[in-house]
């Protein structure tokens, strides 16, 4: 995770200094001398100083903004995870889970290696689905799949309960799997329980 400047005062450009509290820059400022016979030091200084608040500035924002805008609510974690479950695609499925759903999911299986279970469960599919003429990744080519949101109950700051309801429609000329789909895996309806740990929202549990 991107560690942001620690609190303290830095320079605002205008040869006063502003306090950064660790997060944000707050109204708090300490306004700049006005002796106007500065030195040639001393406008170094400030000039240092406003390439300094310029730097912290450029750094700051950004990464404030990336903190907020890449983080996903309760809802959005639940329709990928979801969209996961349905399309297979471990490796999404497994970063978006917690522990007790990974364990679950994936018999203990170690989370931090996800990138790589998902290739390995990928490859196995694929070769499993050769077998049809086909590889799965083709067959999913041919597949749409909906997540609908249909309630959100939230229980408290860090944990929400969301209903979802999934469909896939398929594009192929397959007969047999088109039926499959229509007849055995689309339309069902899941309650995740999603709770935020350490500023990430992920699955704790999932209910038929």
């Amino acid at each position: 995770m991107t560690q942001l400047p620690p609190a303290g005062w830095y320079p605002d450009g205008r040869g006063g200094r502003r306090w950064w509290d660790g997060v944000a820059w707050t109204d708090h400022g300490q306004p700049a001398k006005t002796d106007r016979s500065l030195s040639g030091q001393g406008r170094v200084g400030l000039i240092v100083g406003g390439v300094v608040a310029a730097v912290v500035l450029l750094i700051v924002v950004p990464l404030v903004l990336v903190v907020v805008l890449d983080q996903d609510g309760p809802e959005e974690v639940a329709v990928k995870w979801t969209t996961a479950r349905v399309e297979s695609d471990s490796e999404t499925l497994c970063r978006l889970s917690s522990d007790t759903v990974n364990s679950e999911l994936f018999g203990g299986f170690d989370g931090d290696t996800c990138a790589e279970y998902g290739r390995e469960t990928r490859s196995e599919l694929n070769e499993e689905f050769a077998e049809i003429a086909t590889t799965y990744d083709e067959l999913l080519a041919d597949v749409d799949t909906t997540v609908q949101v249909l309630n959100v109950e939230k229980r408290s700051d860090n944990r929400v309960l969301v209903k979802v309801r999934w469909t896939q429609t398929y594009h192929g000329d397959d007969l047999d799997i088109a039926e499959y789909i229509d007849e055995n895996v689309s339309g069902q309806t899941l309650t995740l329980t999603v709770m935020r740990k350490d500023g990430q929202w992920l699955v704790h549990g999932v209910a038929v």
